[in-house]
């Protein structure tokens, strides 16, 4: 039994929101006009997007209007976007709140861009920091390398946002959920299976032995 536990372990994927916070923050921007929030990242790994989500402020309390969050190229083709409701109907994790997508890859060495769009008045993405001025407070998933803050008016819904900033990090309202199999789990997976088939083996071989 313990080793049928320790493989079933290793089949799980493994699945966290891209952005977690050290202690909740305050949300930034109050009161401002339609607008796109987000962020530039290159993936270190091939990464398969599952979920799409949206910080949901320093104390949970649902949205009061509905958001929507996309996924683009780094020269605005759209690669997977999802609408997330208002109020508390989205799951919520570490303070943001998540909607499903269709599982969709991201590759290593390209540049993407995710965004999300705030009608007035907007109030729920994160405060923006300077690079050095960081600390412990935002950490990023270590399989993402962050590149530059990303922002831009759009009056009536959701689109490319365009203005980019690498002197900040922030806009983290949008965020997404990885789902990949742990590299050393997949690998770990493979010796245990053949110690288990070993050990199943000599336990046969003395149930064999008892009986005769």
């Amino acid at each position: 039994m313990p080793l049928l536990l320790l493989l079933c372990s290793t089949l799980t994927v493994h699945a966290q929101g891209v952005i977690t916070f050290s202690q909740p923050t305050t949300g930034g921007g109050w009161n401002g006009t339609d607008q796109m929030q987000g962020w530039e990242f290159i993936p270190q790994v091939d990464v398969s997007v599952t979920e799409l989500g949206i910080y949901d402020g320093q104390i949970p309390t649902g949205f009061n209007q509905p958001h929507s969050v996309a996924i683009w190229t780094d020269n605005g083709d759209l690669v997977t976007s999802a609408s997330i409701p208002s109020g508390t109907s989205a799951p919520l994790q570490n303070n943001f709140r998540y909607a499903d997508v269709a599982p969709t890859t991201l590759l290593a060495g390209q540049t993407y861009v995710i965004g999300a769009f705030y009608p007035t008045p907007v109030s729920d993405y994160t405060v923006l920091w300077e690079r050095n001025g960081l600390g412990n407070v935002v950490f990023v998933d270590p399989r993402l390398d962050f590149v530059a803050y990303r922002s831009g008016p759009s009056p009536g819904g959701i689109s490319f946002p365009a203005t980019r900033d690498t002197g900040y990090v922030g806009g983290f309202g949008p965020s997404f959920v990885i789902g990949i199999p742990e590299p050393g789990a997949v690998a770990f997976l493979g010796v245990a299976l053949a110690v288990g088939m070993l050990r199943a083996g000599r336990w046969r071989k003395r149930a064999v032995k008892a009986i005769h």
